[in-house]
């Protein structure tokens, strides 16, 4: 089954986007595409702002941002480029991002998730969706993690 079937089919154009890319860059069946498959010019400019690399350092886990699009800066108001998952001060729960990460490197499969969440910095609620896409230089075990990462609604005022 291509991978754009197994989103919703609501997901955002961006997530489509990379993940029929994702499937266009596999070399073979059963074989995931390495960081050299992947040329971000390939992708519409638009989608470059939304786009993450992580290294995988520790399987155990931690990564390293090695790439983190305009837009993840902004939205995070932070850039975590060059930082670890570790070093990067949480602002929620870590336990879903970890398992989303794991499913990518672990099941060799797209991980996919909309996360509603409420930012206390900032005092309004928001609609992510992520989607984490595993790139493997050998083909076999996955050693980075190309992530789109796009705020879907604009920011509400809490409820009271």
């Amino acid at each position: 089954m291509p991978v754009t079937e197994a989103l919703p089919a609501d997901c955002h154009t961006i997530i489509r986007t990379v993940a029929a890319y994702w499937s266009v860059i596999h070399p073979a069946p059963g074989v995931l595409p390495a960081r050299e498959d992947f040329d971000p010019l390939d992708l519409p400019a638009a989608v470059w702002p939304h786009l993450v690399l992580s290294e995988i350092l520790d399987p155990d886990f931690d990564v390293r941002y090695r790439l983190v699009g305009t837009a993840v800066v902004k939205l995070d108001g932070i850039d975590r480029t060059g930082m670890t998952f570790s070093e990067y001060p949480p602002r929620r729960d870590r336990r879903e991002t970890v398992a989303d990460y794991r499913l990518a490197i672990d099941g060799r499969t797209v991980s996919f998730r909309r996360i509603p969440l409420f930012d206390r910095e900032r005092g309004y609620r928001l609609t992510l969706e992520r989607a984490h896409f595993p790139l493997a230089a050998n083909g076999r075990d996955v050693d980075m993690i190309l992530t789109a990462l796009v705020k879907l609604d604009r920011p509400r005022a809490p409820s009271a």
